[in-house]
């Protein structure tokens, strides 16, 4: 059994430190960069080669990115919720589970449901020659929330007589093959070593969606067995097309030497809200400054990140 409770929070707490570390893509566009992930996504100004064209395109016209890269397979995942984090999972994990744990870990979760989603890149084919490159990915996302009850049931089992409620179930995912071609171009006659700009057009085949929309439940054990009631609103599509386009600029100082004194800036441009509870975010502008030895210098990246909800 306690291994079992340890997958459970293992799941749960996936990934949880990347969320305050970098602004959440509403794609899933970059993720099968393994550095770029375990960098906790500061990877906007150091992507290189073929890992540049989901993260700055810009980067492909730097002098230090002029090869040949081809991929032929790779994927990621990224995995988070806004209930625990790592270390509750640390102090859990390898034992024991008492009836204050599990109750720790039912006051862990939100009066509204633990919130789950999931992020994901499979890129089957890619290659990046001088200052161009191409890539071929299946990227998806999705989302769940989950109310306290169904995780009381798993935790501490059925009470007879007690009524288990799923009103606050919800969820959505879809997944879509992307075509990106990706270029840069270096502009001379700047103060920078080093300046360049670049842009990626990707075309969106939608492979599916789904949503739930509603949905209502109750579970009730009783002397002679269980009762269940319930119905869900559901709504899917498949299909669809789109193209997407990603601008980016990347520069290198001539001038700078050392540790940058702040290394990830972000800027959120904020747009009107009509709730007290979120904040409606319409961009972020995310800057990057890496020092790098070889070639000596400090490279500096921009990118806009469009349509965030925080």
């Amino acid at each position: 059994m306690k291994t079992v409770w340890s997958g459970i929070l293992c799941l749960l707490c996936a990934t949880m430190g990347t969320w305050a570390l970098s602004p959440r893509r509403a794609d899933g566009l970059g993720e099968s960069a393994a550095r770029g992930v375990a960098m906790g996504g500061a990877f906007t100004a150091v992507a290189r080669n073929l890992d540049s064209v989901g993260w700055n395109p810009a980067n492909l016209g730097l002098s230090s990115d002029r090869r040949v890269s081809i991929a032929l397979f790779s994927i990621g995942l990224e995995l988070g919720n806004d209930g625990f984090t790592l270390s509750d999972y640390n102090d859990l994990n390898g034992r024991t589970w008492t009836d204050s744990d599990r109750q720790r870990i039912l006051r862990k979760i939100p009066a509204r449901g633990l919130k789950t989603d999931l992020r994901g890149e499979a890129r089957a084919l890619g290659f990046s020659y001088d200052r161009y490159a191409f890539r071929v990915a299946a990227i998806g996302a999705g989302d769940a929330t989950l109310s306290r009850d169904p995780l009381d049931l798993a935790l501490f089992g059925n009470q007879t007589g007690r009524e288990y409620r799923l009103d606050t179930a919800a969820g959505s995912a879809w997944g879509a093959v992307a075509v990106s071609l990706s270029a840069s171009r270096p502009v001379k006659g700047t103060r920078f070593r080093e300046f360049a700009i670049g842009g990626t057009v990707t075309y969106i085949r939608g492979v599916a969606y789904g949503k739930l929309i509603q949905s209502t439940g109750t579970l009730m054990t009783t002397a002679t067995g269980w009762t269940m009631r319930g119905d869900a609103t559901a709504r899917g599509s498949t299909g669809g097309n789109g193209v997407a386009f990603d601008l980016g600029a990347a520069a290198v100082f001539s001038s700078y030497r050392g540790a940058a004194g702040a290394q990830n800036l972000s800027i959120f441009i904020l747009a009107p809200s009509a709730s007290t509870a979120s904040l409606t975010v319409r961009a972020v502008y995310e800057e990057d400054l890496v020092p790098c030895t070889s070639p000596l210098g400090t490279y500096v990246s921009v990118r806009r990140y469009d349509n965030y909800n925080a």
